[in-house]
């Protein structure tokens, strides 16, 4: 039983490690290690395709515990709030949003849940708990490794917020291999 201990808090002292130097990181560091890209389109000023580098500058990092729907289990994300990302990209205030994934799928979101202050969405860069090169822990599901990259949002309750949650976590989207965000056409 100690041995198991004294493991998971090298492990834990690793990952805290890890996150502490990847906020510490220049854009230059993440560029060398990450090409990932996020594509947001407000509907009005036509795509904007945001390579790592950039978000890592352009907004402040911060982790986020979760307790993570698909895993069952409270981990750990490096990322950006998602409020702040969407509001500096010009998408207006309650908007109607899809999240698009890497592999064309899409989700609808409707962004008042971020207005009501019950719920912090936070665009996953990485998971702490993720080993080596992956930026993600993968998820084993049907005797198939479930991949969460290029990005992965995730949802936390805000600590003391006024009113009781109209929403709960399973309601949520907590998108997988999310690529864009853009605003929901028309009619759909």
């Amino acid at each position: 039983m100690g041995g198991v201990f004294v493991m998971n808090a090298v492990r834990a002292v690793r990952c805290w490690l890890l996150a502490a130097a990847l906020l510490a990181a220049s854009a230059d560091a993440w560029a060398q290690i990450d090409d990932r890209t996020l594509v947001l389109d407000n509907g009005r000023d036509g795509p904007l395709s945001l390579p790592l580098t950039q978000l890592v500058e352009q907004y402040q990092l911060q982790t986020l515990t979760v307790d993570d729907i698909h895993h069952k289990a409270l981990h750990t994300y490096l990322g950006i709030d998602l409020k702040a990302l969407l509001t500096s990209a010009g998408f207006r205030p309650g908007a109607q949003l899809l999240l698009v994934g890497a592999d064309g799928s899409s989700l609808a979101f409707d962004s008042n849940v971020l207005l009501a202050n019950q719920w912090q969405g936070l665009m996953a860069l990485r998971d702490q708990a993720a080993i080596g090169d992956d930026y993600f822990v993968p998820l084993e599901q049907g005797g198939e490794s479930v991949e969460f990259g290029p990005f992965y949002l995730v949802w936390a309750p805000i600590v003391g917020s006024a009113s009781p949650s109209t929403a709960s976590a399973s309601e949520l989207p907590w998108s997988r291999g999310l690529a864009q965000i853009k605003l929901q056409p028309s009619g759909l």
